[in-house]
């Protein structure tokens, strides 16, 4: 069976008595016996390297933006220790989108996109301007109406969860489409250590309360978004004990709980230089979260698992293959409060990158070009030679943010820690689907349950 496969285009993951052949290319896997393994080992180390094809054509051809976003809010009610926006401003002055230059970005935007997969309202805290995001979501129902064949975007709003009214909760039940998803860093203990409001004061038990009643008014959020890093290791608390002390607290409904690691950069405050999401101390913990969801499902229990298991099993699944990082200006697009169009929310605050102005709908139309060329060209083994020697090449979804420095588009190189944190994931997920797959009722039966969850 191994001479049927190239040995540049597979990957040995063994563990105990199970040799498992993972195919670079095609996502597939394999048991394999002993006697195999042994034979296919020195190829596969020998010819490790990958070969790459060149797909941007079909990439630069696409002319349907995935998602758009509105940073509704350059403002925020809280003093967050880790936020990314210095405190939801980006380093300029405090502002908020006028709907009247939402509704002329978008305008722009639909006149040159085929479609939109998706549109998120971003900040800072967006339910600070609640009047904009309704004014696009009414524009965008009255232009479906005036056009049948447009395909609705998904709306998603990610929130602090601190701010809840009436009127919010009245919008909601209107368009249930417009999902919210809240930040909650739990348990208590380490959530309010870095999440404050103005005052200095924890916002914990605020955010719980509010889910609570989002939850009986509207049925939601779908998604709760927890920032996780090594304070986690430093307070005790792991990763798998965190993730079931949150589902314990919310409500029973189909959400998904989003363990988003630390990321540090040069601005961020001295407090939390030290903590990072990406670490070689943390693999031990992610790694006993997949393990111990695998144990429930055996077990005929419901699984907990953060979304990265969730996302890596349904993209094997499905082989969906990515030769690329996530490609700002390509398959992503922000509007910002003063009327910038940028390629994403990590590029706000560097004018170098703002690809153009609402006020000037030609600046965007003769510039996006150039800029979906800069980030098309920072491709995985084109840029990183690296990545043509790494087995779980398809599998990196990173955020080019992490790794896009300086005012020029330069890259540094790649934090190999967060590489290592990668593999080692997705190592322990091949090997805990293959385990499964010897058995094909339980995989049936997982598949199935993979396939439906949110």
């Amino acid at each position: 069976m191994v001479s049927e496969f190239d040995p540049k285009k597979v990957h040995l993951i063994e563990r105990d008595d199970l040799h498992i052949l993972f195919c670079k290319d095609t996502l597939e896997f394999y048991n394999i016996d002993c006697e195999d393994a042994d034979m296919a080992r020195p190829f596969i180390i020998e010819n490790s390297k990958y070969v790459d094809e060149d797909d941007i054509q079909t990439l630069k051809n696409q002319n349907i933006l995935n998602i758009l976003q509105f940073n509704i809010s350059e403002d925020c009610n809280l003093n967050c220790a880790y936020c990314a926006a210095e405190g939801g401003t980006y380093g300029r002055k405090a502002g908020k989108i006028s709907p009247e230059t939402a509704l002329k970005g978008l305008e722009i935007i639909l006149s040159h996109y085929k479609g939109i997969n998706n549109i998120q309202f971003f900040g800072g805290e967006p339910l600070l301007n609640l009047k904009a995001i309704k004014a696009i979501v009414e524009y965008l129902h009255q232009y479906k109406e005036d056009h049948p064949d447009f395909s609705m975007p998904k709306f998603n709003i990610n929130t602090n969860g601190t701010i809840l009214n009436d009127e919010i909760i009245a919008f909601l039940k209107k368009y249930p489409s417009v999902m919210i998803v809240i930040s909650l860093d739990g348990p208590e203990i380490i959530h309010n250590r870095f999440r404050k409001n103005r005052s200095g004061k924890g916002t914990f038990q605020q955010i719980v309360n509010n889910i609570n009643l989002l939850y009986q008014e509207t049925g939601q959020p779908v998604g709760i978004e927890m920032v996780y890093g090594t304070h986690f290791l430093e307070a005790g608390v792991s990763l798998r004990s965190a993730l079931e002390h949150l589902e314990s607290l919310l409500p029973p409904n189909k959400h998904t709980i989003f363990a988003a690691p630390l990321v540090v950069n040069d601005i961020s405050p001295t407090e939390v230089k030290k903590y990072h999401g990406y670490h070689p101390d943390l693999i031990p913990d992610y790694i006993e979260m997949i393990q111990l969801g695998f144990a429930e499902f055996r077990q005929g229990k419901t699984p907990i698992f953060s979304s990265k298991v969730t996302s890596t099993v349904k993209t094997l699944l499905n082989k969906k293959t990515s030769k690329h990082f996530c490609i700002p200006s390509k398959t992503k697009l922000m509007i910002d409060a003063q009327g910038n169009f940028v390629p994403c929310n990590a590029f706000v605050n560097r004018p170098d990158y703002h690809i153009g102005h609402i006020s000037d709908p030609e600046s965007f139309k003769n510039n996006i070009g150039k800029f979906e060329d800069i980030f098309l060209a920072k491709r995985k083994t084109t840029y990183y030679k690296e990545c043509a020697h790494c087995w779980a090449f398809h599998l990196c979804t990173f955020c080019m943010s992490h790794i896009f420095k300086g005012e020029k588009p330069e890259m540094d190189e790649i934090d190999p820690n967060l590489c290592e944190t990668h593999q080692a994931i997705t190592e322990e997920i091949v090997l805990q689907l293959g385990s499964l797959a010897k058995d094909p009722e339980l995989w049936q039966r997982f598949k199935s349950y993979i396939q439906s969850s949110a």
